[in-house]
C-alpha cells in the first residue's frame, strides 16, 4: 500500500487559520524549526540578547537554504514580523480593557479577519522572494510592497525591529 505523506512537515490548518506570525512560522517546516530552536537558538543564550539569537539563528537559516538575496530578505522580514507582534502582544497587554475587548465572541472574527489580511498581505512578497530565485522576478514586486507598507504607517515596525536589536 503506498501512503503519501508529502504534507507531514506542515501543520495545514494552523497554516490556513492562524492569525499571527507565529502561527505561520509553528506551522510550517516544523522539523527545521524544531532543529533551530533546540540546536541553534538554545545555544546561542551566550549572546546576552534574545533578539541577537533569534536574528543569528536565522541567518543561519539563511546561509544553510542558499546565498540568494530573497532568503535573506525572508528571514530578516520575518524577525521584524515577530518583533512588531510581540510589541502589539505587550501594547494590548498593557492598555485597560484592550485584551478583554478582543476575546469577546463578537469580536473574534474582526480579529481573525484583520490577523489572515495582515499575514497574507505582509508573507505573500516575502514568500515569493524565496520561490523565485532570480532577483529580477521578484524585486520590482517586493520593493512596492515595502513601499505600500511604509505608506501604511509600518515603518515604525522596521525601525522598531532594529531598536530591539540595540
Amino acid at each position: 500500500l503506498f501512503r503519501w505523506d508529502g504534507v507531514r512537515d506542515v501543520h495545514i490548518w494552523l497554516w490556513e487559520t492562524g492569525i499571527d506570525f507565529s502561527s505561520v512560522i509553528a506551522s510550517f517546516n516544523c522539523g527545521t524549526n524544531t532543529f533551530a530552536k533546540n540546536h541553534l537558538f538554545r545555544r546561542l543564550r551566550w549572546l546576552g540578547h534574545r533578539a541577537a539569537s533569534h536574528l543569528a539563528t536565522l541567518g543561519y537559516l539563511a546561509i544553510w537554504h542558499g546565498y540568494h538575496l530573497g532568503y535573506f530578505v525572508l528571514f530578516l522580514f520575518e524577525f521584524g514580523c515577530v518583533v512588531a507582534q510581540e510589541q502589539l502582544y505587550a501594547l494590548i497587554d498593557r492598555t485597560p480593557g484592550w485584551a478583554e475587548f478582543n476575546a469577546k465572541p463578537i469580536v473574534r472574527p474582526f480579529v481573525w479577519l484583520f490577523g489572515r489580511l495582515t499575514i497574507n498581505y505582509a508573507m505573500g512578497s516575502t514568500f515569493m522572494t524565496m520561490g523565485l530565485l532570480k532577483t529580477k522576478y521578484w524585486i520590482g514586486v517586493s520593493v512596492r510592497s515595502i513601499n505600500m507598507f511604509t505608506i501604511l504607517g509600518c515603518n515604525s515596525t522596521i525601525k522598531s525591529a532594529f531598536y530591539v536589536l540595540t
